[in-house]
């Protein structure tokens, strides 16, 4: 855990240790929908349907051929449950 620029919490579960690897890929939703959001914000995309292009050093590929599983969950709804509430 960190508060402000100092880490206050570091704490591993189950044997793991600050080198360990994870799997990222609902992480990575959760980074290209706020990044989705961001742009849309910003009105560098028209909204979330619009086309996405992800690029590295190497290949230049169009969003929908990236694995299903990490692009999933970019567009959202509102829970539910929240919605009786009045959070919403």
């Amino acid at each position: 855990m960190i508060k402000g620029d100092k880490l206050v919490v570091d704490k591993y579960l189950e044997g793991a240790t600050k080198y360990s690897a994870y799997n990222g890929h609902s992480v990575t939703k959760s980074i290209m929908s706020a990044l989705l959001g961001l742009a849309i914000q910003q009105r560098k995309l028209s909204s979330e349907d619009a086309l996405v292009m992800l690029f590295t050093r190497k290949q230049k590929r169009n969003f929908n051929t990236v694995s299903r599983h990490c692009c999933e969950g970019v567009k959202t709804e509102k829970p539910r449950f929240l919605k009786k509430t009045g959070l919403f």
